[in-house]
C-alpha cells in the first residue's frame, strides 16, 4: 500500500525479487514488492497485477552516418545518407563507446526507404582502443534480407541486433561500422534508394 506525502509516494516494500528478465520473476509477490531485471538493470514495482517500471537502467546513444557511396540526402526534413539502388553500396558509422558502457542491450539501424520490399544487406565492424590496432576486433556479418515500407521510418536489427558484429566492444573503444547493400541481388526487392538515418544503441551502464 502506498502512502502519499506531498508530491512523493512512499511504498512499503515486503520483498525484492531478482531475475534476468521480468518474465522470469518467481511467483508469490504482493503489491509493493520490487523486482530487479538484471539483463537491463531495470527496477520494477508489483502493483498487484503487473510489474510497473520504476527506474530504467539502460542508456541510449544515437550515431549519425558519416559516409555513404550515395552521399548525404535530405528528404521530407530527414537528413541521412543514401544506400543507392545499385550493387556494393556502403554507409559508414564511426563512434567512441561511452566511458560508462557496460553491456550492449540492443542496436538498431534506422532507415527511410523510397520503395517497399526487402533490402539485402550486411553489417561489418572494426574496433579497438587507443594503442591497439585499428583492426584489433571486428566481424563481417552475413548478408540477409530485411523488409521495409515506402517513406516509413523503419528500424531493423542487423545480425541479431548487431551483437554478432560488435560482441565485445568495451568502454572507450573506437568503433567503425559499415552497412553494405547489394541491390543487384535477387533478394533485394525494394527497387529504390534507401535513406539511412542513423544507428540507435541501447546499453547497460557498468
Amino acid at each position: 500500500m502506498g502512502e502519499k506525502s506531498g508530491l512523493t509516494t512512499h511504498y512499503r516494500v515486503r520483498n525484492v525479487f531478482e531475475a534476468a528478465t521480468i518474465g522470469a520473476m518467481p511467483d508469490g509477490q504482493v503489491a509493493g514488492d520490487l523486482g530487479f531485471e538484471t539483463s537491463f538493470n531495470t527496477l520494477y514495482r508489483w502493483d498487484g497485477s503487473t510489474w510497473q517500471v520504476l527506474i530504467k537502467g539502460y542508456i541510449t546513444k544515437w550515431v549519425n552516418p558519416v559516409y555513404s557511396d550515395g552521399g548525404p540526402d535530405i528528404d521530407n526534413g530527414h537528413v541521412g545518407h543514401v544506400l543507392a539502388d545499385a550493387a556494393n553500396q556502403t554507409v559508414g558509422f564511426e563512434f567512441v563507446v561511452p566511458y560508462d558502457f557496460g553491456t550492449l542491450a540492443a542496436a538498431l539501424i534506422v532507415v527511410k526507404p523510397e520503395g517497399t520490399g526487402d533490402m539485402y544487406c550486411r553489417g561489418i565492424s572494426s574496433y579497438g582502443a587507443i594503442g591497439q590496432s585499428d583492426v584489433s576486433h571486428g566481424t563481417t556479418g552475413a548478408f540477409d534480407a530485411y523488409a521495409m515500407s515506402t517513406d516509413l521510418i523503419n528500424g531493423f536489427y542487423i545480425d541479431a541486433a548487431l551483437l554478432n558484429i560488435i560482441p565485445d566492444i568495451a568502454a572507450n573503444d573506437f568503433v567503425g561500422i559499415q552497412l553494405n547493400r547489394d541491390a543487384s541481388h535477387v533478394s533485394d526487392t525494394v527497387g529504390a534508394d534507401v535513406q539511412v538515418l542513423g544507428l540507435y544503441l541501447a546499453y547497460v551502464q557498468r
